[in-house]
């Protein structure tokens, strides 16, 4: 029995010495980002990772582009004050809607989160008295409110348009 555990130790030692050899690690190049057009601003709405549901971007309660998971669009907006809302596709409502005042020659980005909770009960989820409890690796993700938009950096832009996907704007939406 020790003779095996020894032999085991220096075959992984040697396995590991030779074969695993590590790779640096290693980014995507960035993201080419658009410039304003003369006397416009702009635009990244971007969605982040892990939140399943479509969404459709409203600006000014016009459609501009429907948003599936990891991926994002680029709008050009005239300078001013416009109204940024996103529907879930399925649901009744708009959420919550977000002002953004833009000036001309801005370029900004803007993700949309929704807040969760994470249950780990059926009852929790039904509002029913039964207490199944599901395995922490099955945990439930429960959206809590509305999606909102936060503004953030071009590298936390950058970062997360490496790892989603662009959607052109709806045609004539802006």
């Amino acid at each position: 029995m020790k003779i095996t555990a020894v032999f085991l130790s220096l075959l992984f030692a040697l396995l590991c010495g030779t074969g695993c050899a590590t790779k640096p690690l290693e980014f995507p190049p960035p993201v080419a980002l658009q410039d304003p057009l003369p006397d416009h601003a702009i635009v990244y709405l971007l969605r982040i990772p892990n939140d399943p549901a479509t969404v459709d971007v409203r600006i000014n309660s016009k459609s501009m582009a429907v948003l599936p998971e990891a991926t994002y669009t680029v709008v050009t907006l005239s300078p001013g004050v416009h109204e940024v809302a996103t529907k879930t596709m399925g649901a009744s409502d708009t959420g919550r809607i977000f002002p953004l005042e833009l000036q001309a020659g801005q370029r900004r980005f803007f993700y949309v989160s929704v807040p969760t909770t994470v249950t780990t009960t059926m009852s929790e989820i039904l509002g029913t008295p039964i207490r199944k409890n599901i395995p922490f690796d099955s945990a439930i993700v429960v959206p809590t409110g509305p999606r909102t938009w936060t503004e953030c950096s071009e590298m936390d832009a950058q970062g997360l348009m490496s790892t989603s996907r662009p959607v052109a704007p709806k045609p004539n939406a802006a």
